[in-house]
């Protein structure tokens, strides 16, 4: 049993101080907005990157496809052609 008289607490009013409410509030929006704009740059960023390098991988593709048909006299000009791929 608790030795606490229910008594001495029954009366007290509950409040809360509203200035701390309103920072707790305003400190998890904040939170909140940061986070999503992270979720957003980094998907944006992965979506980005991720479509460049299928862009360069069909441009390298087609260049070998190129090498392989004898297009390129010497290596110099395969690795000069391949580059071009990249520069984009």
């Amino acid at each position: 049993m608790s030795t606490i008289a229910p008594h001495l607490y029954a009366n007290r009013p509950v409040t809360a101080d509203p200035s701390k409410s309103i920072l707790v509030a305003g400190l998890l929006c904040s939170i909140g907005l940061v986070l999503g704009m992270v979720v957003v740059v980094g998907m944006a960023a992965y979506s980005s990157g991720a479509g460049s390098m299928d862009i360069v991988n069909v441009c390298r593709a087609k260049i070998i496809g190129f090498e392989q048909k004898g297009y390129y006299g010497s290596p110099e000009e395969f690795k000069n052609a391949e580059s071009f791929c990249y520069s984009k």
